[in-house]
């Protein structure tokens, strides 16, 4: 759910099939997205089954005006990756991410990784983050494109991203730098990319890094 004139604050799931929920009802409040890009709300949850292409989810949204969408509440169906039949797996997630785990000591990586032959092209979008998995606070330390960006992400024809000190990212923005100059030999850090497709679908591996 993205911004609009009327700037949407506030998310209620309210009906689904296979949601484990109490008591057949459905009452979930979606949090905003805080590496989107831009406004969205997004939720994690549970299901008892595997969602099926067409299966419509109810939400009630509340507007920065007061007014809200009630009653007949704003659907949300399960839309096929890619504008398929199927609903996005595991088989369209990027894989060989690198660096991985301790098979470097390299503590300014480029970051690599493939594209699954289902997500490339114009429909696909990508994002990046990187994270101190060691640290107690503060611990996000780049993500590409940087937050509040309004950009949707990159394209599939990228497929690395290097680290940088000074000038644009993979998306051409200034400024969107790694919150450290380096990484810290020993400390653990969390890596993920991305794929989103054109209605939202999104598939993503994450990796830990300890150089």
């Amino acid at each position: 759910m993205n911004e609009s004139d009327r700037q949407p604050v506030a998310v209620t799931l309210n009906s689904g099939p296979n949601v484990l929920n109490n008591n057949g009802t459905v009452a979930l409040d979606m949090g905003i997205c805080t590496d989107c890009g831009n406004l969205q709300f997004g939720y994690s949850l549970s299901l008892s089954g595997t969602p099926n292409v067409g299966d419509t989810y109810g939400f009630t949204v509340t507007y920065s005006d007061g007014s809200q969408d009630t009653g007949t509440t704003v659907a949300g169906a399960v839309t096929g990756w890619n504008g398929g039949i199927t609903v996005a797996g595991a088989g369209d997630a990027p894989t060989n991410l690198t660096p991985s785990n301790n098979n470097s000591t390299n503590t300014t990586p480029t970051f690599t990784w493939t594209d699954s032959s289902s997500a490339t092209g114009a429909n696909f979008n990508y994002s990046f983050n990187l994270s101190n998995n060691t640290c107690s606070s503060n611990c996000q330390i780049w993500q590409v494109p940087g937050n509040n960006s309004k950009s949707n992400g990159f394209s599939s024809s990228i497929t690395s991203i290097p680290w940088i000190t000074s000038g644009n990212d993979v998306t051409g923005a200034s400024g969107n730098l790694p919150t450290v100059s380096a990484l810290t030999p020993s400390d653990i850090y969390n890596w993920y990319v991305q794929v989103k497709d054109s209605t939202g679908n999104q598939a993503s591996t994450q990796v830990q890094y300890q150089p």
